[in-house]
């Protein structure tokens, strides 16, 4: 049976260094190893686009959740791909912001974040649709986690 996935962001604040990603993999290994009994499967990237297809492919192959490591963007994209599961999202915040994990009570240190991860409870939270339409028509659709907003402040947390 497979284990969990986790999507590590190397463009995430706190992991742009080869080397702390390194020895978070390994800590990431060790716990999860422990707690599933299988070691996870770590990927990383950093494209968006690629987020979904990763969640989806490890849905399909049995995970039995999926841990993030990066900002609130990545953890917003894991979410979108996980909605309409029952699989849990682990958050190891690595991001410059970390709303999504300070809104749920998550330590901010990343080392301490996995950590966690061995007694967490999964807990639901809400995630939101936007659709936007434009002057000329068009639309754009996303999702959201923690808030959504428009103007100045859309702009200052893009």
């Amino acid at each position: 049976m497979p284990g969990r996935l986790v999507i590590v962001n190397p463009n995430a604040a706190r992991v742009r260094d080869a080397g702390e990603r390194t020895q978070l993999a390994a800590r990431l290994r060790s716990v999860l190893g422990r707690i599933d009994g299988v070691s996870p499967q770590i990927v990383e990237t950093a494209n968006a686009t690629e987020t979904k297809p990763l969640v989806a492919t490890a849905v399909a192959r049995g995970v039995t959740g999926v841990v993030g490591v990066g900002g609130d963007g990545t953890m917003r994209d894991i979410a979108a791909a996980l909605a309409g599961t029952e699989l849990a999202l682990g958050v190891v915040p690595a991001g410059s912001g970390n709303q999504v994990a300070s809104a749920l009570g998550i330590p901010r240190s990343p080392t301490r974040a996995i950590d966690a991860l061995d007694g967490a409870r999964p807990r639901i939270v809400d995630i939101g649709l936007v659709t936007t339409t434009f002057a000329d028509g068009s639309t754009a659709s996303g999702h959201f986690l923690i808030g959504c907003g428009a103007g100045f402040d859309a702009r200052l947390m893009a």
